[in-house]
């Protein structure tokens, strides 16, 4: 099957193999996007940034808290709810991302704090969430419009990171830097995993095969959560798999037990995603947890690639994450654009008067 380029693309009708086949070329194409005037922040004291947004539109965020964390300049925290956190102040920045704009729990939560906040930005191609940033003056982000918004993760992401490196909550040359090595990375990703590639010099077409038909559990360090979590959302919408994210070591407190003492899993298999060196205790942790898992019947597979620096090696294993969930959906016989279940989902919420009531108190409606 993931030798067959006429079935593969038989399975694929709305192109999400030439979307993920892109992927380098879109951090290198949101590498040039401009930056909106951001003056309106001239003299704010930044504590706090809070991100909103759901799904493919919100993943960026996570990976945001980590660096910000890192670099020890501002709190930041996800939400993915319609409802902010009322500890929203002039020290707060609000970062609203929704790729195609009319997302109703981002939407929700920025009406919720928008004006307790010292400022907010929005990032989309267009819709609902535009209109309110032009209505309020706020800097807007416009990325390129498409199917897929978890297909545009460079585009929502990039621009995210630089707009935090302009407001000095990162590094700006180091943001810049490793952005540009990250291009260069996911390209040697592609070029061993691609669809060209023929499966016997192919480790993600291996990997697959040994996936499919089975639940997925990634394990993953702290420092690379958000990294886990972006593969387990792929995972579930394009490989149409069960996947679930226990990163350590706060999985040896709780799932630690249960993996020692439930039955055996050999209809599971584990991702061990990225590096366990912290420290040597978080090694020791991670050896006894695989070796464990493995005891346990579950297979337990390294997803990890060779990167220097940081940051650009989390985007480039999100990458390969990219193409572990578009050959699973082909090896399981799925179409790894298909998310019909969703649109449905959304109208019985429409149906209730909840976004048109939002969109008024964006001023918008």
């Amino acid at each position: 099957m993931l030798d067959e380029p006429e079935r593969m693309a038989e399975l694929d009708p709305t192109g999400m193999t030439g979307l993920i086949e892109r992927y380098p070329e879109q951090v290198a194409e949101a590498l040039q996007l401009p930056l909106p005037d951001l003056s309106a922040l001239d003299g704010v004291t930044i504590k706090k940034v809070l991100f909103l947004g759901m799904g493919g539109s919100g993943a960026g965020g996570e990976l945001a808290v980590q660096l910000l964390d890192e670099a020890g300049t501002a709190v930041g925290r996800v939400v993915h709810d319609y409802d902010a956190p009322t500890w929203v102040d002039g020290e707060t920045l609000i970062i609203a991302t929704s790729f195609s704009g009319g997302t109703e729990e981002t939407l929700a939560a920025l009406a919720t704090c928008r004006e307790q906040a010292a400022g907010w930005v929005a990032i989309a191609s267009g819709g609902a969430l535009a209109k309110s940033a032009e209505r309020d003056g706020a800097p807007f982000i416009r990325v390129p419009g498409g199917p897929h918004p978890r297909a545009a993760y460079g585009y929502l992401t990039v621009p995210l990171l630089r707009l935090l490196a302009e407001l000095a909550l990162l590094d700006k040359q180091q943001v810049e830097e490793s952005l540009r090595i990250a291009v260069d990375a996911c390209r040697q990703v592609q070029m061993k995993n691609g669809t060209n590639v023929h499966k016997d010099d192919n480790p993600t077409k291996q990997l697959v095969e040994h996936l499919a038909g089975r639940q997925v559990l990634i394990v993953a360090d702290t420092p690379y959560a958000a990294v886990a979590e972006r593969i387990r959302c792929q995972i579930n919408e394009n490989g149409k798999t069960v996947a679930f994210t226990r990163i350590l070591p706060e999985a040896n407190h709780n799932d630690t037990v249960a993996w020692a003492a439930g039955p055996r899993y050999t209809d599971w298999a584990c991702l061990w995603v990225g590096p366990f060196t912290r420290n040597p205790a978080l090694r020791a942790r991670g050896t006894f947890v695989r070796g464990l898992l493995e005891q346990r019947g579950m297979a337990v597979f390294d997803l990890d690639v060779t990167v220097g620096d940081p940051l650009a090696h989390r985007l480039a294993l999100i990458y390969l994450g990219d193409w572990v969930s578009l050959y699973l959906a082909f090896q399981n016989g799925e179409d790894p654009g298909d998310v019909s279940v969703i649109p449905q989902l959304k109208e019985e919420a429409a149906g209730t008067g909840f976004i048109q009531d939002i969109k008024r108190k964006l001023g918008i409606s």
